[in-house]
């Protein structure tokens, strides 16, 4: 009997101490997949509700056919409610023969169109329709990643050797919430400074296809939309889609998303599941994911 207070004694001390740090939010996900593929990632937010925050992000997934890969992370932002800027950096260790590392920035306008939403407690006995586009979000970015693959020996007239390709991502996003609907989506062009073999070598021995939190391949063009149903208390249901075109000799690839978060005062849950299909006749593949965050 004495566990329980002593457990919520540790709870309130952390949240005090994540609190006099500055901590804003914290959140871990799981992702389980077919071939025995596990994905795992997490973040937290260090900074002000409106202002200067750095956020520290890790991600680390493997399969049957594909060896423990990590990607850390961070972004350096700030938020004044209407805009958001950000600085990120990511770096993927040598896996398989391949590693890679990246910079970026993005930015994102929020302006609030005076829609009139319902109240954010969510009670039955104080619902309010929402009325009119409540807000609009419109956003740029450009990430610049640069792989390495080493490439072995292939007789006297080629030796081993690191091959480097430079990728650049040039993306728009946008979003808009019409009464209970929320509607997002972006689109991705990427450009290299090197003609793209149509077999590479290690960056396709590394690729775990479907929710792959480290993208590797050599994308040509991609695009995802998400939409959100707000009208249930607590609980937002969402679709999601998204589709990849390759450099490489593949055909393109769709996904097809379906879940819903909960969210509370401190506490959001979001589960999901998504079939993924590579295209060309292989098999669909699926996988599933729970995730929560914690906010302090």
């Amino acid at each position: 009997m004495t566990m329980k207070p002593m457990t919520l004694v540790a709870i309130l001390s952390c949240v005090g101490r994540a609190q006099a740090l500055g901590v804003l939010d914290s959140g871990l996900s799981q992702v389980y997949g077919s071939n025995k593929y596990v994905a795992t990632s997490g973040f937290v937010t260090i900074g002000q509700e409106e202002g200067f925050y750095f956020e520290p992000s890790f991600s680390s997934y493997h399969s049957a056919d594909t060896p423990a890969t990590d990607t850390y992370s961070g972004r350096l932002g700030y938020d004044s409610g209407w805009l958001n800027l950000g600085l990120e950096g990511a770096a993927t260790p040598k896996v398989n023969n391949y590693r890679s590392y990246s910079v970026g920035g993005d930015v994102t306008f929020s302006p609030s169109l005076g829609g009139e939403d319902s109240p954010s407690s969510g009670s039955a006995s104080e619902d309010r329709p929402r009325k009119g586009l409540a807000r609009v979000d419109i956003g740029a970015g450009a990430t610049f990643t640069n792989h390495f693959e080493n490439l072995p020996r292939l007789g006297p007239l080629r030796p081993a050797r690191i091959q480097r390709t430079g990728q650049t991502d040039l993306s728009l996003s946008g979003g808009a919430k019409v009464l209970f609907l929320d509607l997002s989506g972006q689109y991705v062009r990427s450009f290299y400074d090197r003609g793209i073999p149509s077999r590479p070598r290690a960056a396709l021995r590394a690729q775990a296809r479907g929710a792959n939190p480290a993208v590797f391949g050599f994308p040509d063009m991609s695009a995802n939309a998400k939409l959100t149903l707000s009208i249930l208390p607590l609980i937002s249901p969402f679709l999601g889609f998204a589709y990849t075109q390759y450099k490489v000799d593949q055909p393109a690839a769709r996904s097809y998303r379906a879940g819903a978060s909960i969210s509370a005062k401190l506490v959001s849950v979001t589960a999901y599941y998504e079939l993924y299909d590579a295209g060309g006749g292989s098999p669909k593949q699926s996988y599933y994911s729970l995730g929560g965050t914690l906010k302090f």
